[in-house]
């Protein structure tokens, strides 16, 4: 890190700039050396490109506090939607009413998240499921087998063996997004790629892609967040 920048090299030909989960990363292309010079002309694009990225960050900022409040407060979300959370000295037992999340209460952060990682890893195994289970029947795509995942770097995966894994943290999002990910993950039991052609299955059932795809990229901070 430096001067508040990352620099990676990349095959492109020219420089851009990523804003990804608070953080400014530089692209350069390979074949540039390590030279002051490269780094005067990284703090010249940067100085050009200033105002759009201060715009990205205040974004990320907001998208951060708006899109999911409580995980340290008093609301989480479920499927795109706020739940109020209580902590209840009374209760041993996690409860949802569909509007109100009772919690045993935790004596820490680290006690708080780990039970909310439970109860979103219960409805998600239910849910996501069902849901893959509807997209298949609908696209006619097969697969193996469903199984839940917890990596903190991807929201799903198709392994050459069919067996599909969804994220259990796909049960905080918006029910578009969630449907974005799991057609992306049967379209790859037909191509084990991001090929044009694996892109136009999936457009084809999903003209929108592109736009949920970007959408998505708004909730990569829930990965930390449980």
């Amino acid at each position: 890190m430096s001067d508040g920048y990352t620099i990676q090299r990349s095959a492109r030909r020219t420089i851009s700039i990523v804003v990804k989960d608070g953080a400014v990363i530089v692209k350069v292309p390979n074949e540039y050396d390590s030279s002051p010079r490269l780094r005067q002309h990284v703090e010249d694009f940067l100085r050009r490109k200033s105002g759009w990225i201060e715009r990205k960050l205040t974004e990320t900022a907001r998208n951060r506090e708006e899109l999911l409040l409580g995980l340290g407060g008093n609301a989480v979300y479920l499927f795109g939607y706020p739940a109020e959370v209580l902590y209840d000295p009374a209760s041993r037992a996690t409860r949802f009413d569909g509007r109100t999340l009772r919690l045993p209460v935790a004596h820490d952060d680290a006690g708080k998240r780990l039970i909310l990682a439970r109860w979103y890893k219960k409805i998600a195994k239910k849910e996501l499921s069902s849901r893959l289970r509807r997209m298949a029947d609908t696209t006619g795509y097969t697969y193996a087998s469903f199984a839940l995942s917890s990596a903190k770097g991807k929201w799903g995966s198709c392994a050459d063996d069919g067996v599909i894994r969804l994220n259990y943290r796909l049960a905080a999002l918006p029910e578009r997004l969630i449907d974005y990910v799991i057609l992306h993950e049967l379209c790859h039991t037909a191509e084990m790629n991001h090929s044009e052609k694996f892109w136009k299955r999936v457009g084809y059932f999903m003209p929108d892609c592109k736009a949920r795809r970007k959408e998505l990229d708004r909730y990569r901070f829930v990965m930390e967040l449980i």
